[in-house]
């Protein structure tokens, strides 16, 4: 599903250049779940971003589903964020504003779904990480451990071809971090969800179906 080919991506800062990938080449299958594992500073976020089409590399190529994501021009990128991602992470990115179900309908807003649809769609994704009870909650009125899981629903809404998740676990206490966990485990079997968890716990890793190590932006 996912491949890449001596993935290089390089910044300058102030005259330096920091060289986050610099050649990474990794395979992913579709239903796998895999854990990017690297200290901090190893390129693994780096390597989030571009696999989720939110930045473009210096060299190399990404291809999903066959397509090269870096011939791919901003609006079919869109598209592919919407469409193909799910995107966790481990601050949750809810709109305070909304509540829950209105936060897991806007990936289907932002594709015109009819208002209708893309309800019972989040409310289905609501109930499935169990908070269809909470569906009409604002986020300050949910604990961390809920925050995270309208944050799942609103990453699985669209049917997306994989999830990437950032630290998804990062700010959640021990118990509720492996509840967390415990419902990507559940949606890889049941659901044959493609799943990649980027984090630096081992443990966390270690419960993934296979393990990326990275360090010093190459495949350790």
């Amino acid at each position: 599903m996912i491949r890449t080919q001596d993935l290089i991506k390089h910044y300058v800062l102030g005259g330096e250049t920091i060289r986050a990938l610099d050649g990474v080449s990794i395979g992913i299958e579709e239903g796998e779940s895999v854990a990017i594992l690297g200290p901090s500073g190893s390129g693994k976020s780096t390597l989030m971003h571009l696999l989720g089409g939110l930045d473009t590399p210096t060299g190399g190529t990404i291809e999903v589903d066959g397509a090269r994501l870096g011939e791919l021009p901003e609006p079919a990128l869109a598209r592919y964020r919407n469409e193909k991602v799910g995107f966790v992470f481990q601050s949750y990115n809810l709109q305070p504003h909304l509540t829950a179900i209105e936060n897991v309908e806007l990936p289907l807003k932002l594709r015109g779904t009819e208002r209708k649809e893309r309800r019972a769609l989040a409310l289905e994704r609501l109930a499935e990480v169990g908070l269809k009870d909470r569906a009409g909650h604002r986020p300050t009125e949910l604990s961390g451990g809920q925050r995270q899981r309208v944050s799942i629903a609103r990453a699985l809404v669209g049917g997306p071809h994989f999830v990437l998740a950032d630290e998804p676990t990062g700010n959640l206490d021990t118990k509720t971090g492996q509840e967390i966990v415990d419902l990507f485990l559940r949606l890889n079997r049941e659901k044959k969800l493609t799943l990649v968890v980027v984090t630096h716990n081992p443990e966390l890793a270690a419960l993934m179906g296979r393990s990326i190590a990275l360090r010093d932006g190459k495949v350790a």
